[in-house]
């Protein structure tokens, strides 16, 4: 979540919390950056404290005060967008349209830093008219992490180094997968994301096994897919792993052609944007 606090001098601050470590630690990304042993002022009388650095260039707070942080954080907070969605001006009212459009139907547990944007093009209806239809449906747990929005600047893709994101896989969500493949059904992964918790748990054979894990597993072309067969996503901005997975995946010069097509026939592009199924 985004809030904002101020600092002893008066000066603004933004705050992207990204992930607790305990109970009042928290890292989290600062703008501008902010030395260390600093308080940062919130809202009923809650603050943070900078107590390092990291050498990813974030910060490690300390939350002070009484109540309860993260309801505080949500109260007050604002919903994390990408880089390229501008929100010059913060209302009430935009806090909740992206509130309720950065958002899938079946989102359940806090602790990523955006939207899995493939499943927002899900609707309740839409996934009760694919279970009608005899479409198994499961649902895993992940947590987008920052890599997603992180540009490859590495001059050989195969360089780049990849966050960690976490996920868990329940028994059931892994027998269903399991058993949908060993019915000779096809695996369609809704989201980059969700990929990379498959692939990152699935044996030479195609096995899924449950469980829960961090992964930093990078898919790029020369990757042999074994859980997934198949990938619903958004038109992704070159030079970042998304983009890369699905060319892994469909080939680059029929991602070309994908790409080409898109912008002929005007879709939406990123996290707002229009979907493929990669085949």
């Amino acid at each position: 979540v985004r809030v904002f606090g101020k600092k002893p001098t008066g000066g603004k601050v933004e705050i992207l919390f990204i992930q607790s470590h305990s109970r009042d630690t928290w890292e989290a990304l600062l703008r501008p950056a902010v030395r260390e042993g600093t308080t940062i002022s919130l809202w009923d009388g809650m603050s943070v404290t900078v107590v390092r650095k990291t050498k990813e260039a974030r910060f490690m707070l300390e939350v002070s005060g009484t109540g309860r942080f993260e309801e505080l954080v949500h109260k007050h907070g604002y919903m994390p967008l990408p880089p390229y969605i501008k929100r010059p001006h913060l209302s009430a009212q935009t806090k909740s349209t992206d509130s309720n459009m950065y958002q899938t139907v079946y989102a359940k547990h806090n602790g990523s830093i955006a939207a899995p944007t493939a499943g927002l093009h899900f609707t309740t209806s839409l996934l009760d008219a694919l279970k009608q239809k005899g479409v198994p449906v499961v649902e895993i747990m992940l947590h987008v992490g920052l890599g997603t929005f992180k540009k490859i600047t590495a001059p050989n893709i195969t360089e780049h180094v990849m966050e960690k994101e976490y996920f868990e896989i329940s028994s059931s969500a892994a027998r269903t997968i399991n058993a949908t493949r060993h019915q000779e059904g096809r695996i369609i992964a809704v989201g980059t994301t969700t990929v990379r918790a498959l692939e990152s748990s699935v044996d030479e054979s195609g096995f899924v096994s449950s469980g829960n894990a961090w992964t930093d597993i990078f898919i790029h072309p020369g990757f042999q897919f074994r859980a997934v067969d198949s990938l619903i996503t958004n038109f992704h901005l070159p030079r970042h792993s998304p983009f890369v997975m699905v060319s892994a995946l469909v080939g680059l010069e029929q991602l070309k052609k994908i790409y080409r097509e898109a912008i002929h026939e005007q879709y939406r592009f990123y996290s707002y944007g229009d979907a493929m199924l990669a085949l």
